[in-house]
C-alpha cells in the first residue's frame, strides 16, 4: 500500500479568524477597585496582537455593553441589558427576616441585542485601539453612575457569565468587511481562533445562580411590594461573605454552577481569567465557590489585595496583564498521555487547569507557556510485560491556532 497521507495545516488569513479578548468590569465594588480594572487594561491594550479584536462589558444585575463600533473620541455609547429584577421584601416581610430575592429574565438573549462583531472591535491603532481605550477610561464614571443609581450593589456574575456564553457559543452570523474596501468581495463571517475573557470581581456574588452569599429566600409564585429602599442596607450588612474551609450543600451546588459554565466554556474555545480586587482585608469574595470556571476553561484565578500597596499593587496587576497579553498562546488545545502495560492512570490523576473528558483527552480553550500539568502513574505489576524493552509514555499535544509573541506592541 501506499504511504498515509496527512492532512495539511489549513492557515487562514488573521483578520478572518482573530483572537477575541473581552474584559467583564464588576460595577458594583470600590471606585479603587474599578480604577485598578481600568488602569491595568489600558495598559494591556496595546500589547494585544495586532490583529486581535477587543470587547468590554460591565456587570451587576445588568449587562453593559460598550458600544466600541464609534470611532470617534468622547464618551462611548453603553447599552443596559437587566438580567433580572430585584425585588424587595415589604415590611412585614422584613420583620420576619425576608431578604430581596432576584427574578431572572428568562426572555433576555443578548443575540438579540448584539453581536460578535459589534461586540468587539479590531485594535487599529488610529481606530479600534483609540475607542477602547476611551471605553476602559470611562469605566469610573460608569460605576459612579451605577452607584447613584442604587443605595446598595446587587451582583449577578454567575447569571452575566452564562448570558454571555450563550452569544459567543452561539454561531455567529456578524461579518467583516472586506480588506481592500470593495464592494465586490463577498463579506467574511467572523471565527475566532479563540476567546479570552477577563473577569475583574471586586464585590461578592449576592443575588442569581451562583451567589456565594446566604442566599435569599425561595419567591413565591406572587411577587412581594417592593418596601424601601432604606430596609435594604440592614439586609444588605448583615449577608455573611465568608467561605467556609467545609463547603456546605449550598456551597456544593455553587460550584457544580461553576463547574458547568466551565465545561460550556472549554466546549465553545472560551478561557476566562478571574481577577479578584479586594478592597479591605475583611472582604471575601468566594474564589474558592468560583474556582472551577477559570480552571477548567484553561485560566486562572488571581487575588490582589488593593489596600496593603495601593500604587505597587496595580502596577502588578497591569504587568501581569501586559505579559498574559504578549504570551505566545495556542487555542483549543488536547493533550493525551499512552503508556505502555507497564503503567496504568486515570482522569482522576490528571491535574491542573484543564477539563478531563472519560477518555482521558484534557482539554484547554487556551494554553501558554506560563501553564502545566501533571499526570500520576501506577505501576501495573499485573501487565505480564514480558519484552525487554523499557517502559514507554507518548503525548500528544493539539490545537487549532496557535499565537507568537508579540514583539512590538501597537502605538496607542
Amino acid at each position: 500500500g501506499g504511504a498515509a497521507s496527512h492532512p495539511r495545516a489549513e492557515v487562514v488569513p488573521a483578520d478572518q479568524s482573530p483572537p477575541i479578548y473581552i474584559a467583564m468590569v464588576d460595577e458594583t465594588g470600590d471606585p479603587a477597585a474599578v480604577e485598578a480594572a481600568s488602569l491595568a487594561l489600558e495598559a494591556m491594550l496595546p500589547t494585544l496582537p495586532a490583529e486581535a479584536r477587543f470587547g468590554l462589558v460591565t456587570f451587576s444585575h445588568r449587562l453593559g455593553i460598550f458600544d466600541l463600533s464609534n470611532h470617534q473620541e468622547g464618551v462611548p455609547h453603553v447599552v443596559h441589558a437587566a438580567l433580572g429584577s430585584i425585588h424587595m421584601p415589604n415590611a412585614a416581610e422584613e420583620l420576619k427576616g425576608g431578604l430581596p430575592w432576584f427574578e431572572l429574565d428568562e426572555r433576555l438573549a443578548l443575540s438579540d441585542i448584539v453581536e460578535l462583531d459589534e461586540l468587539t472591535t479590531p485594535l487599529h491603532p488610529d481606530t479600534g485601539l483609540q475607542a477602547a481605550l476611551a471605553a476602559v477610561r470611562s469605566l469610573g464614571d460608569e460605576s459612579a453612575r451605577y452607584a447613584a443609581e442604587r443605595e446598595v450593589p446587587a451582583q449577578c456574575f454567575g447569571v452575566a457569565v452564562a448570558k454571555l456564553l450563550e452569544l459567543l457559543s452561539a454561531p455567529q452570523s456578524g461579518c467583516l468587511p472586506p480588506q481592500d474596501g470593495s464592494s465586490t468581495t463577498p463579506l467574511q463571517r467572523i471565527a475566532p481562533a479563540g476567546i479570552r475573557v477577563l473577569c475583574f470581581l471586586s464585590s461578592p456574588v449576592n443575588f442569581g445562580d451562583g451567589a456565594v452569599t446566604t442566599p435569599p429566600p425561595k419567591s413565591s409564585s406572587s411577587a412581594p411590594d417592593p418596601g424601601p429602599a432604606s430596609a435594604f442596607s440592614s439586609i444588605h450588612r448583615s449577608l455573611r461573605y465568608a467561605v467556609p474551609s467545609k463547603l456546605s450543600s449550598r456551597g456544593q451546588e455553587t460550584r457544580g454552577f461553576y463547574r458547568e459554565l466551565g465545561e460550556r466554556a472549554v466546549a465553545c474555545g472560551v478561557s476566562f481569567e478571574l481577577v479578584s480586587l479586594a478592597s479591605r482585608p475583611d472582604l471575601q469574595l468566594g474564589l474558592p465557590l468560583l474556582e472551577p470556571l477559570p480552571t477548567l476553561s484553561g485560566g486562572s484565578a488571581q487575588r490582589y489585595e488593593l489596600w496593603t500597596a495601593g500604587k505597587a499593587t496595580n502596577e502588578r496587576l497591569a504587568q501581569d496583564l501586559v505579559n498574559l497579553a504578549q504570551r505566545p498562546v495556542a487555542f483549543r488545545c488536547a493533550l493525551r498521555l499512552r503508556c505502555s502495560p507497564e503503567f496504568q492512570s486515570s482522569p482522576e490523576e490528571i491535574y491542573g487547569n484543564c477539563l478531563v473528558d472519560n477518555d482521558q483527552v484534557a482539554h484547554l480553550a487556551a494554553c501558554d507557556p506560563s501553564q502545566s500539568l501533571a499526570f500520576g502513574f501506577e505501576f501495573n505489576a499485573s501487565s505480564g510485560n514480558s519484552s525487554e524493552l523499557p517502559p514507554v509514555v507518548q503525548m500528544a499535544f493539539a490545537y487549532t491556532t496557535l499565537m507568537d509573541e508579540v514583539e512590538e506592541p501597537l502605538k496607542a
